[in-house]
């Protein structure tokens, strides 16, 4: 399930079995194994994030190089653009020019002509979720989209924390690579709205505070 998946995954999670550069060895997630449970900080759903974290980075030892902040992403910015483009001039050939600028910096073939305006826009919306995974933009964008109780609200699914077998078979208890609910979330509309403080509204009668928070 790990071959031959598009060259953004790699660079972004650590799966069970990828190269592990730091340790000279692959990840073993499963239950009892190098990496996995019952330890308390074993991945829950069977993946760990790789993706801003320096390979050198050892918590254990205090090891942490230097690695530059992100304070302006350019290709959150040829995203933005493209996404706002295309509500108010679909079929604007900037559209794919920036979308493709993206794909192109990540290795992978530009994105086809003809999409209608719907088209396009599903696209770039899943340009953003692979594009910027990771990077705390999701959660906005899918609230922005209003798609939060579609997309955050139930079971989040992962492998199977118990697993200590290379096995795919759901009648097996005892599979990792098998999908497992390993969290349920709730998304509500009052999601969409963030809290006014009391304080605020306490040093200005004038405040009202927002939908679903009273």
């Amino acid at each position: 399930m790990y071959v031959n998946r598009e060259p953004r995954f790699y660079i972004s999670v650590l799966y069970n079995g990828a190269w592990f550069r730091r340790e000279g060895r692959t990840t073993r997630f499963m239950r009892g194994e190098w990496d996995g449970g019952p330890t308390h900080d074993a991945p829950q759903n069977g993946y760990l994030l790789r993706k801003k974290v320096h390979p050198d980075h050892d918590p254990r030892t205090g090891q942490n190089p230097y690695r530059p902040g992100i304070l302006y992403r350019l290709g959150e910015a040829y995203l933005n653009y493209a996404e706002a483009l295309n509500e108010v001039d679909p079929g604007n050939s900037d559209i794919l020019y920036y979308i493709n600028k993206v794909r192109e910096r990540a290795g992978i073939p530009d994105l086809s002509e003809g999409e209608n305006q719907d088209e396009m826009r599903e696209a770039i919306r899943r340009e953003r979720r692979v594009e910027l995974n990771n990077e705390g933009i999701r959660y906005f964008d899918l609230r922005r989209w209003k798609l939060g109780e579609e997309k955050l609200n139930g079971d989040f699914y992962g492998m199977n924390f118990y697993g200590t077998e290379y096995d795919d078979d759901p009648n097996n208890e005892n599979a990792f690579f098998v999908r497992t609910p390993y969290q349920t979330r709730v998304f509500t509309k009052k999601n969409y709205w963030i809290p006014i403080h009391q304080t605020e509204i306490d040093r200005n009668f004038n405040i009202e505070q927002n939908p679903f928070w009273d």
